[in-house]
């Protein structure tokens, strides 16, 4: 019975979000086709390179896509049919696992898609694959520049939609839902646009080497600590969250 709730919880989210996931596909591929790198790209596999950490890309088309998807992760448990699903699912801890199935889901699909946008993205524009990587950061560090951006971006999709599902828990509200993630999109933003400071020289934020991907090889070690820390930050909240007794909820 609770793995048949399961399912059917997941099967109305993606039933209801189709039109949004659309959206959020030509929001990102829009955001790769516009973005413009300040190196000199030559092959696609430089331009996916410099579209993983382009601000037009990881300022604005991401995070949008990423409020449009995410922002009523657990609408069905924050509606009308929240008593009902709770008695079916028996547990508050019962609910969430799903949506947090979901969202791990959703940060591989968001990450692979991004990465696949993007190579169209860049073959439209006529780049082609080539052995050889002109770009500044992969002479520094190689193809593990890629696998950092994939890490990242991994990193801050799942922190999205993690958010999501404990503050939707937390207030039952899609709208508070809405407002965490547009804080979260605003963070990276306004550091971007501001005058050089504290978070700009330790970039403890999460996806930070999305957003400055020009870092010193010794920070990235800094950023991945500070990334892996806010996903055991939001993955405490869960659990803390998930034992909340029913009458609570």
């Amino acid at each position: 019975m609770a793995r048949n709730a399961e399912r059917a919880l997941v099967r109305v989210y993606y039933r209801s979000h189709q039109g949004r996931w659309l959206a959020a596909v030509v929001i990102l591929f829009g955001g790769c086709l516009l973005s413009t790198s300040l190196y000199p790209v030559r092959s696609l596999t430089d331009f996916v390179c410099d579209m993983l950490g382009n601000q037009v890309v990881t300022l604005w088309a991401l995070p949008l896509a990423l409020v449009l998807i995410s922002s009523d992760l657990m609408g069905p448990a924050t509606s009308s049919l929240r008593s009902l699903l709770l008695t079916r699912q028996g547990r508050v801890p019962d609910l969430i696992q799903p949506y947090v199935r979901v969202s791990l889901l959703n940060a591989a699909s968001v990450t692979a898609g991004t990465v696949l946008l993007g190579l169209l993205a860049g073959w439209y524009r006529g780049f082609r694959f080539s052995g050889a990587l002109t770009y500044p950061l992969a002479h520094q560090l190689g193809l593990w520049i890629l696998a950092e951006r994939l890490v990242m971006l991994g990193v801050f999709v799942l922190l999205f939609t993690l958010t999501t599902v404990w503050v939707s828990v937390l207030t039952h509200s899609p709208l508070a839902a809405i407002g965490a993630d547009i804080v979260l999109w605003s963070i990276p933003l306004i550091v971007a646009k501001s005058a050089p400071g504290l978070l700009r020289k330790f970039p403890l934020f999460p996806g930070a080497a999305l957003f400055w991907g020009n870092y010193a090889t010794g920070k990235m070690f800094l950023i991945d600590f500070s990334n892996l820390l806010w996903l055991g930050v939001a993955g405490l909240l869960l659990t803390v969250v998930g034992t909340m007794p029913r009458e609570r909820y």
